[in-house]
């Protein structure tokens, strides 16, 4: 989790400086998430440090980023074309044919990419998200060292 939260740190950092749009989605079951939209130019510092400290303890359901974010999509002041999410799981999650379905529907409408790091030895194929994502890495551990973290700070 630290690992995970330094990743997007580090995103948000390389964001910043390339003035590019970032929001960071954290979430676990259910709709409930939490969602930081940091436009260029409107960095919050205060409000990032909140949402690194907070973390959702329990399972992961995809309704958050696969319903939810593409629902809020407008509203969090995403732009419009170029988009990658990063997800950063376990990958112990499930995504039914509907949700996959819809998500690829609107995900393709708004020419999003969406990359997934699995990080532990539980689903070393990315389980269901291999239908959703476009690049799935699986990784024992998060680290500066890995082949997924290096190419997605080059995005």
């Amino acid at each position: 989790i630290a690992n995970a939260k330094a990743f997007a740190l580090a995103m948000g950092w390389i964001a910043r400086h390339q003035r590019r749009w970032i929001c960071f989605v954290g979430f676990s079951g259910g709709t409930e998430g939490t969602y930081l939209a940091m436009p260029p130019g409107r960095w919050n510092q205060v409000a990032l440090m909140d949402w690194l400290e907070h973390f959702f303890d329990g399972g992961t359901d995809m309704d958050v980023p696969l319903v939810e974010l593409p629902k809020r999509w407008q509203a969090l002041g995403c732009p419009e074309g170029k988009t990658d999410i990063i997800q950063i799981t376990d990958a112990i999650c499930r995504v039914p044919n509907e949700m996959r379905d819809n998500f690829l529907a609107w995900k393709t409408a708004h020419q999003v990419k969406y990359y997934t790091i699995v990080i532990g030895d539980r689903r070393a194929d990315g389980g269901d998200l291999k239908a959703i994502s476009d690049r799935v890495w699986c990784v024992r551990q998060l680290g500066i060292e890995e082949e997924s973290v290096q190419e997605l700070m080059s995005l």
